[in-house]
């Protein structure tokens, strides 16, 4: 093995067995240093790449295509016409990366060098991910069984979301499969997804994905800004983007998405000065609040009613905004020893009705400065 540019983990790598030689991808590079680009400073907490190979656990293709350039000449004629091996579009032998002639003579393998894990190494039932991330266009160069993970590119992404929209609504967006992937092996069956910059909504699709192909009851939270500029004052890339993707593959009953779907809840965040809550606050904002609360899943807020009432396994949850005679008759006939929340502005008018025991009133704003004051 020999050194080529800079870095710990840029240099080509060798089959010791076929004597062929293969590139690293400089947009990229390996993920283990080699022994011969390490110094005394150097901070290796694996081992090199030199053991690695030495103990069988680099996979080297073995149906590929394999060229030798005998001078320097034929190596820039094939760079010139991109024959060399590529990943993706992108060529690893390139004009201006330095020592070319290193190439010349040398027997140049067109495969991908992969990192094979065996079982007896796992911690866990899902398998680890190699860090060679293979485009789906060079899935035939993998080998069943080892860890690669195969992937589309940015421009999946950007056909997914054509797909549901109609038209390019969002820049950059992540492909589906790759983020599916990724939850697969991070991810019980059971567990919550958290996405912090949620933007295209590409994680939900991934969880509704891996949950409609596994059975699984994976949840998701999508938290994304509105994005909104001087040049764009209006817009609202959380409602118009990341919650209408998943609103419109809801809606979808027929081709490749007709099997997703997820109950979900759009909800804004907005600041309110504590002094202003009782003007401020909407109706179907404090209901969401207590719902949320309590550990219900969260329904729509009917603003005619004259309260909203949730009736849970193991308690009822109720939001007078305005008590009357209605709650009350529903107060009363609520089953003997069953757990009754009720939320009100003005929960004193509502005590001097004769209730069981088992309901309990609170006050809607003292509650709320309770669970969000700092």
């Amino acid at each position: 093995m020999t050194t080529l540019g800079a870095g710990l983990a840029y240099y080509p790598i060798r089959d010791p067995n076929t004597d062929i030689w293969y590139p690293c991808n400089p947009n990229r590079v390996w993920a283990f240093t080699s022994r011969e680009r390490a110094t005394i400073k150097s901070r290796v907490k694996t081992k090199y790449m030199e053991e690695w190979i030495a103990l069988g656990q680099i996979y080297f293709p073995d149906d590929q295509r394999v060229e030798q350039w005998n001078s320097i000449e034929e190596l820039r004629r094939a760079m010139e016409v991109g024959d060399v091996p590529m990943s993706g579009r992108s060529p690893l032998i390139r004009p201006e990366l330095p020592d070319l002639d290193f190439w010349v003579g040398r027997k140049v393998g067109f495969g991908v060098p992969s990192f094979k894990r065996y079982k007896n190494e796992l911690k866990r039932a899902s398998q680890p991910i190699s860090s060679w991330i293979v485009p789906q266009k060079e899935k035939a160069t993998v080998t069943e069984g080892l860890t690669n993970l195969v992937v589309g590119t940015n421009s999946e992404g950007a056909r997914a979301v054509k797909d549901i929209f109609g038209q390019k609504i969002f820049d950059y967006t992540k492909p589906v499969s790759l983020i599916r992937e990724l939850i697969r092996q991070s991810t019980g069956p059971a567990d919550l997804v958290l996405d912090f910059f949620a933007g295209s909504a590409t994680t939900g699709q991934a969880v509704m994905e891996l949950n409609a192909e596994d059975g699984g009851d994976r949840r998701f939270i999508l938290v994304s800004s509105t994005e909104k500029t001087e040049e764009e004052p209006d817009k609202n890339l959380a409602r118009e983007v990341t919650s209408e993707r998943i609103r419109r593959l809801n809606r979808l009953e027929e081709g490749k998405h007709a099997e997703l779907s997820a109950g979900f809840a759009y909800l804004r965040m907005r600041e309110v000065e504590f002094e202003d809550l009782d003007y401020d606050v909407e109706p179907q904002e404090v209901w969401s609040a207590v719902e949320a609360m309590h550990g219900l899943p969260l329904t729509v807020f009917d603003a005619d009613a004259p309260f909203n009432a949730h009736e849970g396994d193991e308690l009822t949850l109720v939001f007078a905004d305005k008590p009357d005679q209605a709650l009350r008759v529903f107060l009363e006939v609520q089953p003997a020893g069953r757990p009754v929340f009720v939320y009100a502005w003005t929960p004193g008018a509502i005590r001097e009705w004769d209730l069981p025991d088992t309901i309990e009133l609170r006050a809607v704003r003292e509650v709320l400065k309770q669970r969000f004051q700092q």
